[in-house]
């Protein structure tokens, strides 16, 4: 399962989602696609499950949505925003 580490919060918006680390004060900003995706991963669906779902939303072919999700995901961990 994917969660947001302790002290980073979220917001969504009308673009997407806004994580903030309280620790160090930086924030970014995640576009409506990978919102969703991050929604379905934080309500406890798995990878496959998120990528389900950004393909039944959006007319993106399944390599392109498996990649960005994946990359979504490396990109959270490094940046310490996600256990």
């Amino acid at each position: 399962m994917i969660r947001l580490r302790e002290r980073v919060d979220f917001a969504e918006t009308d673009y997407g989602t806004a994580l903030f680390d309280e620790l160090s004060g930086l924030y970014w900003l995640v576009n409506s696609t990978g919102a969703l995706a991050l929604r379905v991963l934080f309500d406890g669906g798995d990878i496959d499950e998120a990528i389900t779902a950004v393909l039944d939303r959006y007319l993106v072919d399944r390599d392109t949505v498996t990649r960005d999700v994946h990359n979504l995901l490396a990109r959270l961990r490094e940046a310490g925003l996600v256990t």
